[in-house]
């Protein structure tokens, strides 16, 4: 950390980053621009200086509440004696250049404040950092202390960012460690319960879960902050503790049958991904959703309209959500770009951003148009310009990486501009994997959709077997006999799918439907299938035939807990015909997966072709046989 000669004055910055004249008429202006350079690359200084929740409790500001009325976000807190309360302005920012927060105070010793976060890269490994803070105020307190308070301040927060990001870098060293060096207890958090810890260790040692996984847990739900422990997402901390997602998950979903954890179903809005409501049963689960804030009323049974969340249940640790800030950025890391423009302002916006694909859309007075940006290597426009009336939905513009963006407002209303990474979160626990967790299904074999509920999965690989020959067969062994074999016959199968991952859906007569996320292992457990059955084909007599189908699926309630509807589901039992004992029948949508071609390939396969002619189906079909 080095301190220089500045490099912009004030007076140079406000020039390029100027007040509205409305605004300077609310009070007297008290401000003050700090500069620093830091030995820290621009995405380490980033990811602290857009976590103003954890910036704010590290520099030991007071907790903070709010409640969201009429799609703004109201504040209030206690600070220097007094009682403030404010409107938060919707934040804006530019991927690794800029951040700027405002608050529109209606009581407390200011009138409205703005705070500027300006990132300039010196090279890979040193950031230089203007912070601007301004008050607006017509307090005597105000204009006496709040100078005071800002020198005082500047050192406090350069101390406080080069700590903080001396930290993000040895955490990203040590991602096994249970807290992250900032996670200290405050005197306000609440405390686990020991003899419900140990409840929870008991439950855990009972099912079988690994006793580091145990161990990690039990100390995290012991050790860390209230800030920390609200949400538990199971994608995050596997990743963190470095353990097994599924492992981590199949302990929270026993701690969640016995009481000690709470799982909850989040409504997300589609477009900040903020939690609009925590939903505790499936069958509770609505259609819709709304967000204020966005202005949208949204659909929530597309693949992105929940994440599944856990909490610890009030008798182990009675967690209160708490707020050190609103920490916009942070909470919306997908969004890369958001600017807010007046009536009529326009705004060249120089960005960072890297290849990749992104959304762009507008908000404001009822708009929500949205069109799509390609950043690649060889894309020759280096610029483009955007404003509400030209951008329409759907359309798709190819740039250079790092383009400028020319935004406008040509409209009488304010007009928030964003642009946003167009993927899916990887971090998120969607309802499907879940629903694809052969130990969900059987923990909480209860839990439904309501009837009238088709939730989206996305692309899904199906997988039916059927005995050969059943009729016969029952009419050989008797009903006694026959009943033991096929018994036998069902655990082999469900044996078989929770060792490659996948679950069962149900079973209809001697028949069993599966669901797999991942095709290749749903095509290792046929093949796992059909070979036990052929080794065991002289004691069982049981043979059968398989058959796989790959694509987009609904989750619906039919009679028999979560099922899986569609097309899908169709072909991939319509390809059953297509299969003797010992053989599996799949579709092209399986065939021609890379990694199931090097696999078969790898396997020496022989993989046959179905004359297209006997299919009678809308996919090409192929065959592998096992055994002789």
């Amino acid at each position: 950390m080095v301190r220089r000669e500045l490099k912009m004055n004030k007076r140079d910055y406000l020039n390029e980053h100027p007040w509205p004249a409305e605004l300077l008429q609310r009070g007297k202006l008290v401000d003050s621009l700090w500069q620093f350079e830091f030995p820290f690359g621009p995405d380490v200084i980033w990811a602290v200086v857009t976590d103003t929740s954890r910036l704010n409790r590290r520099l030991s500001y007071g907790e903070m509440h709010f409640t969201e009325k009429d799609g703004r976000l109201h504040g209030e807190a206690r600070m220097a004696g007094f009682h403030l309360q404010w409107i938060e302005i919707p934040w804006e920012w530019e991927y690794h250049r800029r951040i700027r927060a405002a608050r529109d105070y209606s009581s407390g010793f200011a009138n409205y404040v703005r705070a500027d976060y300006l990132l300039e890269p010196i090279d890979a490994h040193r950031t230089r950092v203007y912070i601007y803070f301004g008050w607006l105020t017509n307090t005597l307190f105000g204009k006496l202390v709040l100078p005071l308070a800002l020198r005082s301040l500047e050192s406090r927060y350069e101390k406080v960012i080069n700590a903080l990001a001396a930290e993000e870098v040895k955490n990203a060293r040590d991602r096994a460690s249970i807290l992250s060096d900032d996670s200290r207890r405050d005197d306000y958090d609440s405390a686990v319960i020991p003899e419900k810890l140990e409840a929870y260790r008991r439950t855990l040692r009972e099912a079988g879960i690994a006793e580091h996984t145990i161990n990690v847990t039990a100390d995290f739900f012991t050790n860390a902050p209230d800030t920390e422990l609200y949400r538990l997402r199971v994608k995050e901390l596997a990743h963190r503790f470095q353990l097994s997602m599924q492992e981590l998950l199949l302990a929270f979903l026993h701690a969640t049958r016995a009481g000690h954890l709470i799982l909850s179903w989040d409504v997300i809005c589609p477009h900040c991904r903020g939690v609009r409501s925590e939903v505790m049963n499936l069958g509770d689960i609505p259609e819709y959703g709304e967000c204020e804030a966005c202005d949208i009323d949204f659909q929530t049974t597309g693949t992105d309209g929940f994440e599944v969340t856990f909490h610890l249940h009030p008798g182990l640790r009675p967690v209160q959500q708490r707020f050190f800030c609103s920490a916009e950025p942070a909470a919306r890391d997908h969004i890369k770009i958001q600017i807010a423009l007046r009536p009529g302002e326009e705004r060249r916006v120089p960005t960072l951003l890297n290849a990749g694909n992104y959304r762009y859309r507008t908000l404001g007075a009822g708009q929500d148009k949205r069109a799509y940006i390609n950043l690649n290597l060889h894309a020759r426009y280096p610029h483009a310009d955007w404003s509400p009336e030209r951008n329409q939905s759907g359309e798709t513009v190819e740039l250079a990486a790092r383009p400028t963006m020319h935004i406008r407002n040509d409209s009488a209303y304010e007009i928030t501009h964003v642009v946003e990474a167009d993927k899916q979160a990887d971090t998120i626990l969607r309802p499907v994997d879940l629903f694809n967790f052969q130990d969900f299904r059987d923990l909480f074999a209860n839990e439904a959709l309501a009837v009238d509920i088709r939730l989206d999965v996305g692309i899904q690989t199906v997988l039916f077997t059927d005995m050969v020959g059943s009729t016969r067969f029952y009419r050989e062994r008797g009903d006694q006999g026959a009943f033991a074999a096929v018994r036998k016959h069902f655990v082999t199968i469900f044996d078989v799918v929770r060792e490659f991952h996948g679950a069962v859906v149900k079973t209809i007569g001697d028949a069993v439907m599966v669901v797999f996320t991942d095709p290749l292992n749903a095509l290792q457990a046929a093949l796992a299938m059909q070979t036990r059955f052929e080794n065991d084909a002289a004691g069982s007599g049981v043979r059968i035939r398989v058959s796989l189908h790959r694509g987009a699926c609904l989750a619906v309630n039919l009679n028999t807990g979560i099922d899986y509807f569609g097309n899908t589901v169709n072909t991939s039992a319509k390809l059953q015909a297509l299969a003797g004992a010992g053989q599996i029948a799949f579709s092209n949508s399986i065939q021609e997966l890379d990694d199931i071609r090097s696999f078969v390939h790898s396997r020496n396969l022989s993989v046959e072709s179905i004359d297209a002619a006997q299919t009678n189906l809308p996919v090409r079909a192929y065959r592998i046989t096992v055994g002789k």
